[in-house]
């Protein structure tokens, strides 16, 4: 495993990472790449430095990240389709 070039952002941005994770937050990859610039700025970090699609690719490598998107379903659940789903479920049972 290739270790990250700017050690002190990677754990900074790995941190909020898990953070946002923790929370059940649904978490993108242009998501973590402009954290990544806004953290770099903030340190002082190198001004030349880009979160490129390489550079995020590599970061999920380092710290076993597989899928970004959360699937959540805590406010988005429909009710209706629920109840739609039992309604049918009862009317194609053979009666005997």
């Amino acid at each position: 495993m290739k270790m990250a070039e700017k050690k002190d952002l990677d754990a900074a941005v790995y941190t909020w990472f898990m953070q946002l994770r923790s929370q059940g937050q649904p978490i993108s990859g242009p998501l973590i790449s402009e954290k990544a610039l806004e953290m770099n700025e903030k340190i002082g970090g190198n001004p030349d430095f880009k979160a490129s699609t390489s550079w995020l690719m590599c970061f999920k490598s380092r710290h076993g990240i597989r899928q970004l998107d959360i699937q959540c379903e805590k406010l988005s659940a429909n009710t209706e389709a629920k109840h739609f789903k039992e309604s049918v479920t009862l009317m194609i049972r053979p009666r005997y």
